[in-house]
């Protein structure tokens, strides 16, 4: 690994002037601190502008790819907070039970979902489930992910929930068109009814492709030395070990 600082020689860094430095720059002997842009390769480590000088680099592969166990526990956090934040919308729901209100509530989760992966991965390369791993998303270039990257990481999830949703307000037109059952018991009465009548049978096959997918899209994770999926691979990102 590229040079670490002493805490006896540590100083404040130049660009972040809060920060302590960590690390130096193999070549130029730049000293960084934990928010500088720092690449590791090849058991060194380059500052941002150095990095760009080692034309024989593959900055698509990093030797610190991010392990398959920090990538799951990442994604079970975002889960949990996620699946916290739905049941407080469905609990919404049902204390104040009407279809209208379900399918809103439901809605706006799907929205909420959208916000969360797209807008920490841009503006912070990371989720807090990343966070809490200390892994990184990156692009090819170790830059932060632009916007349509983000988009692109995230585009199969962001397909699944707007298909249920747009399945769901599809489903409540028909309820009050007079094509369904209008009077429910409670919310889960009400979401079974949608599973059982509200999905189309094109729709079911729809889900099935994109569940098979998501499968195919993680089983990138064990054959590729890189650590990468498929999601890695069509939006030029990379999952990396936070330095």
């Amino acid at each position: 690994m590229g040079k670490i600082e002493s805490e006896d020689k540590k100083t404040l860094c130049t660009e972040h002037q809060d920060n302590q430095t960590i690390w130096e720059c193999d070549i130029c002997g730049k000293k960084m601190c934990k928010d500088c842009t720092a690449v590791a390769y090849q058991y060194k480590v380059y500052c941002d502008k150095c990095i760009e000088k080692l034309e024989t680099t593959p900055i698509g592969k990093t030797v610190h790819p991010a392990p398959l166990s920090k990538r799951l526990g990442g994604f079970v956090i975002d889960a949990i907070v996620l699946l916290s934040i739905y049941v407080i919308f469905l609990a919404t729901a049902y204390f104040f039970f009407n279809p209208t209100m379900a399918v809103s509530l439901i809605n706006v989760a799907f929205v909420f979902y959208v916000i969360y992966f797209m807008i920490f991965t841009y503006k912070a390369g990371q989720t807090p489930g990343q966070m809490a791993m200390e892994i990184e998303t990156r692009s090819t270039q170790n830059k932060r992910p632009n916007l349509l990257q983000a988009f692109l990481r995230h585009i199969i999830g962001f397909l699944i929930g707007f298909f249920y949703s747009f399945g769901l307000i599809a489903y409540f037109n028909k309820l009050s068109a007079g094509m369904g059952t209008q009077h429910f018991t409670s919310l889960f009465e009400f979401l079974n009814e949608y599973h059982r009548f509200g999905i189309s049978t094109n729709m079911k096959f729809l889900y099935s492709i994109l569940f098979v997918f998501l499968f195919i899209d993680a089983f990138f994770l064990f054959i590729t030395k890189s650590k990468n999926t498929l999601h890695d691979f069509w939006s030029r990102t990379k999952v990396i070990l936070s330095l």
